[in-house]
């Protein structure tokens, strides 16, 4: 707890070293305001007393001093993302088993922005990302749910059956 504390007042002495004379900066909130913000974002009930999370653990309330209200405005505003975000895939991995063609794979990716954006991402661009969506919609493909939850698209013609896991095309 003293390593916190410290480090925390060493990065406001840096900080403050980096403000100009004419700015301040308003450092120390209570427990209420961060209450509020979390409230504004949603997220009052993970800043509750005596709530514990596997993933979101906000400072404690000895670190109020040294924190801005901008500071947990950011901090509550990713945090409010980051939970989107991860229910949205939780959501479209449910729903990947459902999926009987690679079109139905391509609209179920489609209808989750931030899983279709990391899709984009990871192809490196639309272009790229419509280009395989084309390839896959107009292939002879057999397509299956792999052991890790991941959907695997093989070659219809040479798929003899051995794959492990579940085939979802086959009707």
């Amino acid at each position: 707890m003293k390593n916190i504390i410290y480090f925390l007042l060493l990065l406001l002495f840096f900080a403050c070293k980096t403000i100009e004379k004419d700015e301040t900066i308003v450092l120390g909130v209570t427990r209420e305001q961060v209450v509020a913000i979390a409230t504004k974002y949603g997220m009052q009930d993970s800043i509750a007393e005596g709530y514990v999370s596997p993933h979101f653990r906000p400072f404690p309330p000895e670190a109020y001093p040294a924190l801005t209200i901008e500071f947990w405005e950011g901090y509550f505003s990713h945090w409010r993302n980051f939970s989107v975000n991860n229910n949205e895939y939780i959501q479209f991995r449910r729903e990947m088993i459902e999926i009987t063609s690679a079109d139905d794979y391509y609209r179920l990716i489609e209808k989750y922005p931030t899983v279709y954006q990391s899709r984009v991402n990871a192809y490196g661009g639309i272009e790229a990302y419509n280009k395989r969506k084309n390839d896959k919609i107009n292939s002879n493909l057999h397509i299956y749910l792999a052991k890790d939850g991941s959907i695997v698209f093989i070659p219809a013609e040479g798929d003899d059956g051995t794959y492990l896991g579940k085939r979802l095309d086959k009707n």
